[in-house]
């Protein structure tokens, strides 16, 4: 319905748009998870390579519930074999 003064009336998107945009948002919070581990995982691997000797204590290495899934560490050679193969697979 048009508001008081407009000329023209209110369009509503498709359900095929509906969908589209809510698999659009889906994938950019699926990214937007990724970025925030990744930059949590590079927090805790600078922290504790800058500071764990000095205080002795260092942070726990994020552990994700899918074993698969990749974390930026330089504690496990796993990780960064699959960080290595990330980076020359993506052509940079």
């Amino acid at each position: 319905l048009p508001e008081k003064g407009a000329t023209s009336s209110l369009h509503l998107p498709s359900a095929n748009t509906l969908k589209e945009i809510k698999d659009k948002v889906k994938q950019f919070e699926v990214t937007a998870w990724d970025i925030t581990y990744s930059l949590d995982d590079i927090l805790t691997e600078a922290q504790n390579t800058l500071l764990g000797d000095f205080f002795k204590h260092k942070l726990p290495v994020r552990k994700p519930e899918n074993p698969e899934e990749l974390v930026l560490t330089s504690t496990n050679g796993k990780m960064i074999d699959m960080a290595q193969k990330l980076v020359r697979n993506s052509g940079m």
